[in-house]
């Protein structure tokens, strides 16, 4: 009886943290992770799985010029030629300056992480029906790349541009059914206000620091995003309930590129070299159906606990 008795103790144990143990992030970090939130199975898978070496532009990128995450899609002229120019560098950096410090998916809740200066990462506070990803690009020059100890290029004016393109499927959360989708090209400078730049320290969308000091020459330079999606209203609230427009899914994904301003060139007021950048980023469903663990587990610990009571019930004897 005491080992029915365990075993039916043990899963109603397990039982119970099934709505309050899921998973999240995972480390090392995993291609792909599920989660229990609050009344949907989540999972953010890292699209692609390994954060690939750009080049060159995509073709998406001039439909991101127009566009700005930090001002409500609201142009601010980078897409006009007399005030921003953006073109590939003759010799982009090696890829190996380009270093990819932490890259996980994560859902429910953000985990904590620490960023290459050895500070903690500011985290999402969402909980619930979410999903996204971690993001630190650690750029490390050589002596003659940008910022370099033998550069022309001051390592002040070395930025990141990063553009987003977002593909979003919205529907009826119960059925699972599409009933629109929704493209999204923008480029996501971090809060910064003024530039295209992801440079802003302690924006709304990410971080960006200055150079470790040793003696006055460059070590690095880095950036970190998370950006996630919920599943209530439309993508955009806060994790805990429905509200309409469901998000379904989304596939978001981002360029992010080794950026110099050259400044004023050829009546140009901006002309920006592109050193090389990565492309990474990830998809994020969300299911609406029963948590069949919860209810199935506690059902058969029950079941052995009351099963083992009655089978070792000491009997009357016959008379």
């Amino acid at each position: 009886m005491r080992l029915l008795t365990s075993v039916g103790s043990l899963i109603l144990s397990l039982s119970a943290c099934a709505t309050v143990c899921e998973a999240n992030t995972t480390y090392p970090p995993a291609t792909s992770v599920t989660g229990w939130g609050w009344d949907d199975s989540n999972t953010s898978t890292l699209n692609p799985a390994t954060a690939s070496y750009l080049t060159a532009m995509p073709d998406w990128f001039t439909l991101a010029l127009p566009n700005s995450a930090t001002q409500n899609n609201v142009g601010w002229g980078y897409n006009n030629a007399a005030q921003w120019t953006f073109t590939f560098a003759s010799t982009p950096v090696p890829a190996s300056d380009l270093n990819v410090f932490n890259y996980s998916a994560w859902v429910v809740n953000n985990d904590g992480y620490n960023l290459p200066n050895g500070s903690a990462a500011a985290t999402r506070s969402v909980t619930g029906d979410v999903g996204g990803a971690n993001f630190t690009l650690n750029y490390v020059p050589g002596p003659n790349d940008p910022g370099g100890t033998s550069s022309t290029i001051n390592w002040v004016n070395v930025d990141f541009l990063q553009i987003v393109q977002a593909i979003s499927n919205y529907g009826n959360d119960q059925t699972g059914q599409v009933t629109s989708t929704v493209t999204r090209y923008f480029i996501d400078n971090g809060g910064d206000t003024l530039t295209p730049f992801y440079n802003l320290s302690g924006g709304a969308w990410g971080y960006v620091y200055p150079p470790l000091p040793n003696n006055g020459q460059p070590i690095s330079k880095f950036m970190d995003d998370t950006p996630y999606r919920t599943e209530d209203n439309g993508g955009y609230g806060n994790g805990q309930s429905d509200a309409g427009p469901d998000l379904l899914s989304i596939v978001w994904q981002a360029d992010t590129f080794l950026a110099y301003n050259m400044g004023p060139v050829d009546g140009t007021q901006n002309d920006v070299l592109l050193y090389g950048g990565l492309n990474w980023g990830f998809t994020y469903s969300d299911t609406d159906t029963p948590e069949p663990s919860t209810f199935t587990m506690a059902g058969i610990g029950l079941a052995l606990m009351i099963a083992g009571r009655s089978w070792f019930r000491p009997r009357a004897s016959a008379k």
